[in-house]
C-alpha cells in the first residue's frame, strides 16, 4: 500500500494532528523573535556586573540554545531555573556588599536538611562539600575519597535536597505569618527568617592528583 493510500485510510483526527505537527512556520517571524532574544542577552552583557567577564561567544550563540519561548512561558529565564537564577543574585549582591566593606561570608558545610535549616538566620551562605559527599552521601551509597571518581550528580541531588527542605520551611512560615495576619496575632510571631540562605557548592575535587 502506498504512503497516499494509508494517508486517505488514516482518521480524520491523524490526519489533522500530523499537519499541525509539521506546520513549517515562518522563517522572517522566528529570525526576528531570535534577534529580540539576542539583543535582550547583549543588553544584560552589558551590566556592570559582567565588566570584567571575557566571552568567546556571541549573544546570538546563547539565543539558539535556549529553550524554545513556549518552553519558557515567554520569560527570559526557563521555570526550572527560576529560583537558582534568583539566589545567584542574591549571593552576587551580598559578595559585593562584604567586598566593599573588607567583610567575608560566615559559612559551615551542611550535608542534612536539618543541618541547612538550623543554620539558617546564623549564616550568609551555605557550603556543600564534594569531599563530604563523597564520602557520605553518594548516590551509590558507596564511601570513597575525593577523587572525583563519585557518580557526577552526587553533589547535585544533595544540594537538590537541602534547597527542597529550605523551601518546605519558607513555605511553612509564609503560612504560619499568613494565618497569624487573618487571625489578628501577627504581634505575637517570632522574628522572621530567612530560611532561602544561598549555597555554595563543590561539585568536583580540588585535589590536584595523578590518579589516571
Amino acid at each position: 500500500m502506498s504512503s497516499s493510500e494509508m494517508h486517505s485510510k488514516a482518521p480524520r483526527v491523524l490526519v489533522v494532528l500530523g499537519k499541525l505537527q509539521t506546520q513549517q512556520g515562518d522563517e522572517k517571524e522566528e529570525g526576528l523573535l531570535l534577534s529580540s532574544e539576542a539583543a535582550q542577552i547583549s543588553e544584560w552583557w552589558n551590566d556592570t556586573r559582567w565588566k570584567n567577564t571575557k566571552r568567546i561567544y556571541k549573544a546570538l550563540d546563547v539565543a539558539s540554545l535556549r529553550l524554545s519561548p513556549e518552553a519558557r512561558s515567554g520569560r527570559q529565564v526557563s521555570p526550572n531555573c527560576s529560583y537558582s537564577n534568583s539566589s545567584s543574585k542574591k549571593l552576587y549582591s551580598l559578595l559585593r556588599l562584604l567586598h566593599d566593606k573588607n567583610g567575608y561570608s560566615h559559612t559551615f558545610g551542611a550535608l542534612d536538611p536539618v543541618q541547612v535549616v538550623q543554620m539558617a538566620g546564623h549564616l550568609t551562605s551555605i557550603y556543600v562539600s564534594g569531599w563530604q559527599s563523597s564520602s557520605t552521601a553518594s548516590t551509590t551509597n558507596e564511601p570513597g575519597p575525593d577523587f572525583a571518581d563519585y557518580p557526577m550528580n552526587t553533589v547535585p541531588q544533595k544540594v537538590d535536597q537541602l534547597v527542597r527542605a529550605q523551601l518546605f520551611h519558607d513555605r511553612r512560615q509564609y503560612n504560619e505569618r499568613s494565618m497569624a495576619i487573618l487571625d489578628g496575632k501577627f504581634k505575637n510571631l517570632a522574628p522572621k527568617v530567612d530560611y532561602l540562605t544561598p549555597i555554595i557548592a563543590d561539585a568536583d575535587t580540588g585535589a590536584l592528583l595523578d590518579i589516571a
